[in-house]
């Protein structure tokens, strides 16, 4: 409980917005380009945080635990996973 208490709401939205506005608009713009040229697929890379327990797991989980067709590589050294 006290992780979900300490999260700040930007924070929240931050991690909502590159997890999943992201595949939202992508995917939204992405399918009219799909039928204009008779078809095609999306195909969403997920990762292993939504899978088990990392760092941050009530915000970022729950952003990827969506069930879906997914690639989900190992994790990246990036500037968020280091803060």
């Amino acid at each position: 409980m006290q992780v979900v208490l300490g999260t700040r709401e930007a924070d929240w939205q931050t991690v909502m917005d590159i997890t999943l506005t992201r595949v939202f608009l992508t995917s939204k713009y992405g399918i009219c380009q799909i039928v204009e040229s008779g078809g095609g697929s999306i195909v969403n890379v997920s990762s292993i945080g939504g899978m088990r327990e990392m760092f941050d797991p009530h915000t970022y989980s729950t952003a990827t635990t969506v069930t879906v067709n997914c690639v989900a590589p190992g994790g990246i050294d990036t500037e968020m996973i280091s803060s």
